[in-house]
């Protein structure tokens, strides 16, 4: 896996935007390193997959990376070095071949600083900024001035950056190049920071040095162009004095200066390059320089190069990070110059600091999408173990952020994102576990709670989300909550106060048993109008379509229900649409659903109580015989003044019968008939 590393510029190398090309947002992504630094052999292969041959050994162990050695010569007028470090692929034995190069690593792109791969410096001449002053390597605020580096060799042009990560290496790989290749020493120094300064005097992050130039964009105020460096910073110099390939040092920042001496990590044999006393790490980079000239046409970008111009080197992870039970990240890189081998000789010219992110632990983005629509969530939960690297001890588990809260990385909020950093990376096979333990309100879990990541990504969570495409490492659907609501049908029966066991009958509760055969329907609020319409130009909007009440249970648990279930969480109106034979309707009510429920589990309850009907009839007889007499007979409420309604059929001056009289303890329950005999 490979991925490119520089940052944007932007606003944050604003003063650098008509000089360079377009550079994309680009992240480190690294691997969990064994914290041995046991030695790695360089691989001499044709095919990068191991393969021995009668090649130059262009390789670290595991890398597919080539940073080319010679290929002929002694070193000397008679017998010059030929070869050395170029952009393309060499190695392909087995086509397209499986080795990369710096050809590789800008894909499409018309070439490597369109491809955000590499960075330009300023232009030679007056506008270029270079350290002065006297300034040296421990120096904490360098003096920057402009145009004081003539078109010499210490005049930079431009660097790159790429990370490699083959199986559970990871691999940083730079490049650096000049204006001319001069013959004589040559000093190129990588540092990485942990810091990045945005080149504004006002960034606390950003060295100010008031002896150097004034900044054009702040009149009145110096330019401030490097990070403020902190403890573990790391220097990797690339030192060139006539041999077919460069000592490669590397140095951590002590707090105050950079340790001395420093640690050599090329194959060695060891030397006094990187300081007397140093310790040899061998097989831990590879660099090389160009001996022969290079086309523009190869060089993607880069123009013609003479020799010596150009050199690129190869450094494993572990040479960078020593402590692999703390995270680490470096925010920004940058190359600079100087003038001789000696460590505290004057600095020269330098390419001002990109942002980038290199780190030995990364970050975690989940994606929470509601199942269907697949629309954002927030309000979820997650954890993932193990969880954080916090100073050395992994918390287990860790909770994500809930990008959608005030608590988001970055500058804005992004629903339905949940993110965590200093996750230690994955290696050998390990994998962290990520658990959704809270779904969104309204929603419930998914039937897999939990998903099985692998750590890689090395990018902040700000950096991620910021992103054109975000590319989260899982994501969760999760189906939206649904409920049931359940109607108790019950009546009021007499027989539930009976002195008599037998005549009791099951279920009774407050002297009503259970009614079935009532039909109830649900309908939900939509045309505006409070209350439900059931009919007309606009009604409401049934949901759920009649259901009869039917008795279950036993005993004193009988009931007469009926349940509706899978309805969206919600207001909804409870309608009884067909009363019970012999039975009064109730009123309609509402039953409001906001969390999970079914039938069988806590479904809402709405319980009706209907009143039994009642029928009067009032008999008349000619006991004389029939047509002999007559009656009139007329019923009220106990009111006496409003007349109830006969039945349809009854005989007018016989018998009559009103039926469907609700019971009731009011007067307007209570009945008077007045029979008038022969009219």
């Amino acid at each position: 896996m490979t991925d490119r590393i520089l940052g944007p510029t932007g606003g944050k190398r604003r003063r650098r935007v008509g000089l360079l090309l377009p550079l994309v947002l680009l992240a480190f992504v690294a691997l969990l390193l064994a914290a041995s630094r046991g030695p790695a052999a360089i691989q001499s292969v044709t095919t990068c997959e191991g393969t021995t041959a009668t090649q130059p050994a262009d390789l670290l162990a595991g890398s597919k990376f080539e940073i080319d050695q010679v290929t002929g010569g002694a070193g000397t007028k008679q017998s010059p070095y030929t070869g050395g470090a170029n952009l393309i692929v060499n190695h392909t034995a087995n086509p397209p071949g499986p080795c990369i190069d710096w050809q590789t690593t800008k894909g499409a792109s018309t070439d490597l600083f369109a491809a955000g791969v590499a960075k330009h410096d300023k232009a030679s001449g007056g506008t270029d900024d270079s350290f002065s002053g006297g300034t040296s390597q421990n120096d904490t605020n360098p003096v920057i001035k402009t145009g004081s580096i003539p078109p010499n060799k210490s005049d930079l042009l431009s660097f790159g950056a790429y990370k490699e990560t083959e199986g559970t290496q990871s691999f940083l790989n730079l490049f650096w190049q000049r204006d001319n290749g001069p013959a004589g020493t040559v000093v190129m120094d990588f540092e990485l920071n942990q810091k990045t300064c945005s080149g504004v005097y006002t960034d606390a992050n950003c060295t100010v040095n008031s002896h150097s130039d004034d900044d054009p964009a702040n009149p009145g105020h110096p330019l401030a162009e490097t990070p403020v460096r902190t403890a573990g910073d790391k220097l990797i110099s690339s030192v060139f004095a006539g041999s077919s390939k460069p000592t490669v040092c590397i140095y951590n920042w002590g707090g105050s200066s950079w340790d001395q001496p420093g640690t050599q990590i090329d194959a060695g044999p060891l030397t006094t390059v990187c300081g007397n006393g140093a310790t040899l790490a061998p097989n831990e980079a590879l660099g090389a320089i160009n001996f022969d000239p290079l086309l523009a046409a190869n060089t993607y970008g880069l123009g013609d190069l003479t020799p010596l111009s150009f050199g690129e080197v190869s450094v494993d992870f572990r040479a960078i990070f020593t402590d692999t039970s703390k995270c680490t990240t470096f925010g920004s890189v940058y190359l600079k110059s100087r003038s001789s081998a000696t460590f505290t000789d004057e600095l020269k010219d330098f390419v001002a600091p990109e942002s980038a992110s290199i780190s030995n632990c990364g970050s975690v983005l989940v994606k929470k999408t509601e199942t269907g629509t697949g629309t954002l969530l927030g309000g979820a939960t997650f954890t993932i173990s193990p969880g954080q690297n916090i100073n050395g001890t992994i918390e287990d588990p860790s909770t994500l952020i809930d990008e959608s809260t005030a608590a988001h990385h970055g500058t804005t909020t992004h629903t339905g994102y949940y993110c965590i950093e200093n996750i230690p990376l994955d290696s050998g096979g390990s994998q962290h576990t990520v658990t959704e333990t809270a779904p969104p309100p309204g929603h419930d879990l998914p039937g897999t709670t939990s998903q099985l990541v692998t750590v890689t990504n090395t990018d902040t969570c700000a950096t991620r989300l910021a992103a054109t495409t975000i590319v989260p490492d899982a994501t969760f659907t999760d189906p939206p909550s649904v409920g049931a609501i359940e109607v108790v049908k019950r009546a009021k029966n007499k027989n539930c106060s009976s002195s008599d066991p037998a005549q009791v009958p099951d279920g009774c509760v407050s002297g009503a048993a259970p009614l079935v055969g009532a039909g109830f329907e649900i309908w939900k609020e939509s045309n505006g109008v409070a209350g439900l319409q059931t009919t007309g130009g606009t009604p409401d909007t049934n949901v759920k379509a009649e259901q009869l009440t039917a008795l279950s249970g036993s005993g004193s648990s009988t009931k007469a229900s009926t349940c509706f279930s899978g309805l969206a969480l919600a207001t909804y109106y409870v309608h009884e649409s067909t009363p019970a034979t012999n039975y009064g309707s109730a009123a309609d009510q509402t039953a409001t659903l906001s969390s999970s429920s079914t039938c069988a589990s806590s479904p809402a309850t709405n319980t009706f109580i209907n009143p039994p009907l009642s029928k009067i009839e009032v008999k008349f007889f000619s006991t004389a015989g029939t047509g002999v007499t007559t009656s009139t007979i007329t019923c009220y409420q106990e009111n006496g003044t409003t007349v109830i309604t006969p039945d349809a059929g009854s005989v007018t001056g016989s018998d009559q019968s009103y039926s469907g009289l609700p019971p009731s303890s009011s007067a307007s329950a209570n009945y008077t008939c007045k029979v008038n005999i022969d009219p």
